[in-house]
């Protein structure tokens, strides 16, 4: 019988095999050899099963089952069998250190470092998988927390969008389960508490802000220290704001600090606009409020959703605006009446303007140009063409100067009278002028009578003044 313990073909000595034990027990009387050839197929059918060892990995069980068939067949020692025996060594020494690292949290390291061990053994690890998935939920979780982390490393730079707190909080939570000794978990908590500690501080900060809003509605502006106050808070709001940004999460009360900010901001400016009470030292460089100023105050209240008629001085503030908007109104027609109002009227328009609780600067320049007379027709600026003497500098309507085009230059006749001709020396013997000379002579003097006349009435109703400032009145009539 040959030796099978060398034989390559383990599944066709597995089917002799059976064939010679099927005949043998087909010839209905006892054979001596046939317990022979049963005890050889069942070590090939041992022998068999360890080589799948090495086509597919098998359970720790599976091996030590087959292990202890092959030591009842005495065919353990082997090669094939004692090779599997090594196989099965070395997995148990491994699932004893994963077992041993499994019972206490351990770095990320030592758990890659046994996945990268269990890559070259030829079983089924019982451990692995969970160690696996350990590794995954570990770098998930570092993965997800990878934002929070730059921000508390203040390594983030002005991040597109703020992080979510929940996210944080849900984060904090999970690092609980993780069974991976990590330092980042400790980092994650001591910036929720940061956050937590934030949200504390500045709850108080928007009460108080609250508080002080509604003081500042029955403020009639007597009280000197409720503009400190309100400055001081404002400082305080914004330094919070800044605070809560550096952090990089998406709080709820971020939005509340920057309105409560422009609202104080808003309390501010409607103070200093209207109240004449305060203290120098707070009123310095304040002058008169212009009347656009005001307006544009009242309408960035409207856009913080702010009634100013819930606060004093906002009440204060728009009876300013309603009496610098109706003087200005009577101003514009003024400026636009062709010279209709008597300058005594004009006058007195503009001394009630100086004396407005509010300054109306454009209006105020417009009603002095239009308190200038000009041109041969003693009328105001009224947005006719007009030319400019290059010598005077008065001003004259190209109509009644008879002019059909803008000139280059122009000099009016009180600059330049008409010269009489000179006549020949006295030396010489005058001769007697012609009849056509005599009448020449007689046209020229009557136009000189007639322009000495003109020159001598613009004397007496002229007086000295400046180019008028006819470049402001131009937005009137558009």
């Amino acid at each position: 019988m040959v030796d099978v313990r060398e034989g390559k073909d383990q599944r066709k000595l597995i089917n002799d095999l059976s064939s010679l034990l099927q005949d043998g027990a087909s010839l209905g009387i006892q054979v001596e050899g046939l317990p022979l050839v049963e005890v050889e197929l069942k070590k090939a059918s041992c022998r068999e099963k360890a080589r799948t060892v090495y086509a597919a990995r098998k359970s720790l069980d599976f091996i030590e089952q087959l292990l202890s068939e092959a030591v009842v067949l005495h065919i353990d020692e082997e090669k094939l069998f004692a090779e599997i025996t090594e196989i099965l060594s070395t997995a148990r020494c491994w699932e004893k250190r994963a077992s041993s690292i499994l019972a206490s949290e351990t770095q990320l390291y030592d758990l890659k470092d046994l996945v990268r061990m269990s890559v070259n053994m030829d079983a089924v690890l019982p451990s692995l998988e969970g160690i696996e998935n350990t590794i995954s939920s570990a770098e998930t979780w570092l993965q997800k927390s990878e934002p929070f982390l730059s921000v508390a490393s203040s390594t983030a730079s002005s991040p597109c969008s703020l992080l979510e707190l929940h996210v944080l909080k849900d984060l904090v939570s999970q690092s609980k389960s993780l069974s991976v000794q990590l330092q980042e978990p400790m980092i994650l908590e001591t910036l929720l508490l940061n956050c937590e500690r934030w949200q504390c501080d500045n709850h108080q900060l928007l009460q108080e802000t609250e508080d002080l809003l509604d003081g500042a509605k029955i403020d009639d502006g007597m009280d000197i220290t409720i503009l400190s106050k309100i400055m001081d808070l404002i400082t305080r709001v914004d330094s919070a704001r800044k605070s809560g940004l550096s952090l990089g999460l998406n709080f709820d009360e971020l939005p509340k600090l920057q309105t409560a900010s422009l609202k104080l901001g808003w309390c501010c400016k409607t103070i200093l606009l209207s109240s004449t009470s305060l203290s120098s030292e707070l009123l310095e460089d304040v002058g008169k409020p212009s009347l656009q100023n005001i307006q544009q105050h009242l309408k960035e209240g409207q856009t913080l959703k702010i009634n100013p008629e819930e606060y004093y001085l906002g009440k204060r503030l728009v009876e300013l605006q309603d009496t610098g908007l109706e003087w200005a109104k009577r101003a514009r027609k003024v400026v636009t009446d062709s010279g209709a109002l008597a300058l005594e009227d004009v006058y007195e328009l503009i001394s009630e303007g100086e004396n407005l609780p509010v300054h109306a600067e454009e209006e105020l320049q417009a009603l002095r140009a239009r308190s200038m007379l000009h041109c041969v027709c003693r009328k105001p600026y009224n947005s006719r063409s007009m030319v400019s003497c290059s010598q005077c500098g008065e001003w004259y309507h190209t109509y009644c100067v008879k002019l059909h085009w803008k000139p280059k230059a122009y000099v009016c006749s009180a600059c330049c009278p008409v010269t009489p001709q000179i006549d020949a020396p006295r030396s010489m013997e005058p001769e007697t002028p012609s009849l056509n000379h005599r009448r020449t002579r007689k046209v020229a003097t009557d136009a000189e009578i007639k322009d000495l006349r003109w020159q001598n009435r613009k004397r007496v109703k002229r007086t000295a003044k400046r180019s008028p400032q006819v470049h402001i009145l131009p937005w009137f009539f558009t």
